[in-house]
């Protein structure tokens, strides 16, 4: 009997313990918030219901960190398109004054002054434009149009730029890509971000490539550059806006490119080795019957 008694008290204790546990992890949870792990031990239904509660803890902590990043990012939206318009008034002051004194006044030192006006003004402009283009970007107007041509005209638009620079532009473009629907100036602009950055990773006489595929259900774009390389640590910060390794730009290029692909309902990813370059690839979704997206 006390042989039996000794048997039941241990497995009230075996199935107790855990429960209580489990009890005290909860209310912690309530308490401290999503930071609590249980030790699981066993393979029993306990434990599979420990196992559950830390798969759902971590899944909560993964999905709190994404909604206080998309709060951080809508401030940061409102904050950059304030400035944007608060820019612009003084901006158009600007331009018009020196226009009055290009009308009015003559002199090759008026004139040389007038020209770096007018380089600033055109700059600050740009700026403006893309923090007006992140905060508030238009949707897209997708309309059949093929990647291929995309990447051709890209390419020549930024032909000065490379041949300057010395850097060689490959391209690889498959030509089973079927036309589909996207916004034609939006992807646009997202291969020229791509490209400028991948002008500002690689060193004079550097390489890249741009090349096109179909891949499972996706259009991939991708550039590829023998550049510098994206630090182990900064691979996390990439696509934040106005994160940048760089002495020149505003950080924004890469959010921007992220934000139509994501609103085009694909994506930009990234593989990057330091001191061998760095892949950029744009996804746009495909659906293989008709091509369409």
């Amino acid at each position: 009997l006390a042989s039996a008694l000794l048997f039941g008290l241990g497995l009230i204790i075996r199935l107790v313990r855990p429960l209580l546990n489990l009890k005290d992890a909860v209310d912690r949870l309530a308490e401290e918030g999503f930071n609590k792990q249980i030790d699981v031990r066993g393979g029993d239904e306990i434990g599979e219901l420990s196992k559950a509660f830390n798969e759902m803890v971590v899944k909560l902590n993964r999905s709190l960190s994404e909604q206080d990043r998309l709060s951080r990012l809508a401030a940061t939206g409102e904050l950059a398109a304030t400035l944007a318009h608060e820019i612009k008034n003084p901006l158009n002051a600007i331009g018009g004054a020196a226009l009055y004194i290009q009308k009015n006044f003559k002199g090759s030192l008026i004139r040389e002054f007038l020209s770096v006006i007018y380089d600033e003004v055109a700059r600050i402009n740009r700026l403006t434009t893309t923090l007006l283009d992140f905060a508030k970007p238009v949707k897209p107007d997708p309309r059949p149009s093929d990647i291929n041509r995309l990447v051709v005209e890209t390419i020549d638009l930024l032909r000065q730029e490379s041949d300057e620079q010395g850097i060689a532009i490959e391209t690889s473009l498959d030509t089973e890509v079927p036309v589909i629907p996207f916004d034609y100036h939006q992807i646009k602009q997202v291969l020229i971000n791509l490209m400028i950055n991948s002008f500002d990773a690689v060193d004079k006489n550097g390489k890249i490539r741009v090349s096109t595929t179909l891949s499972g259900g996706g259009l991939l774009l991708s550039v590829e550059d023998n550049g510098r390389g994206i630090r182990e640590e900064d691979m996390e910060n990439i696509f934040n806006p106005f994160f940048t390794t760089r002495t020149r730009g505003t950080g924004l290029g890469l959010a921007v490119s992220r934000k139509i692909a994501k609103e085009h309902g694909g994506d930009i990813t990234v593989e990057s080795a330091l001191g061998e370059g760095s892949t950029f690839t744009l996804l746009l979704p495909v659906n293989r019957r008709d091509g369409r997206s």
